[in-house]
């Protein structure tokens, strides 16, 4: 369920509220599949658009109450597969800010930024997840003798992450850390005509 009301000529503000059923594929480790994800979904926004529609922007924040939220547990199912357990009463709240359009003739934008913790009982709970995400991307087609061609890049990034693994020698459960890391990405496309062209993607351009 959800409702919009429009502000203005420009701007809009929304709510939602939405159940969760979702069966999951995760097992624990007696190799037993987690019974499914169960929960609600409250959110709440503000949504923009500029330049006659070509551009749209939002911010949204959000909180998922969750039953059976599949957490690792570092060690491993019978058939060597990472083991999962199932959380009672996890609480994700965040929020998200996105933008998209296009900003000038031939000149396109997507980015966006997204902030996130799930806790228990006011404890952080360890998802292997990152609590932030960035990314930028854009792209824009040339003109004249080149007017088929369109070239483009982009960066994304997430936080450092944390959870449980097991530790290979020794069968031990250990916490696992990992650092922020950034990954630049590539693109160019070429249209010879209106039913054909062809397109070559580089993600992590640099092979971080």
């Amino acid at each position: 369920a959800g409702v919009v009301y429009d502000l203005g000529e420009h701007y809009s503000v929304y709510a939602s509220y939405s159940t969760i059923f979702k069966p999951q594929g995760q097992r624990d480790e007696q190799g037993k599949a987690l019974d499914p994800l169960e929960g609600r979904s409250y959110e709440m926004g503000l949504k923009a658009e500029f330049l006659d529609g070509r551009f749209n922007a939002s911010a949204a924040l959000f909180q998922l109450d969750q039953d059976n939220f599949a957490q690792p547990t570092g060690g491993k199912t019978p058939d060597g597969q990472d083991a999962y357990r199932a959380l009672m009463g996890v609480r994700t709240k965040g929020y998200e800010l996105e933008m998209s359009g296009q900003l000038a003739e031939g000149w396109q934008v997507q980015g966006g930024f997204s902030h996130k913790i799930a806790r228990q009982a006011g404890a952080k709970v360890t998802t292997l997840e990152p609590e932030n995400q960035f990314s930028l991307h854009s792209s824009y087609r040339l003109r004249g003798d080149w007017k088929g061609l369109t070239l483009g890049g982009g960066a994304r990034w997430q936080d450092s992450t944390f959870g449980e693994i097991s530790n290979p020698a020794t069968g031990a459960q250990v916490v696992h850390r990992t650092q922020p890391y950034w990954l630049l990405d590539a693109m160019a496309r070429y249209e010879f005509n209106d039913r054909l062209s062809a397109t070559l993607n580089v993600n992590n351009l640099l092979d971080k």
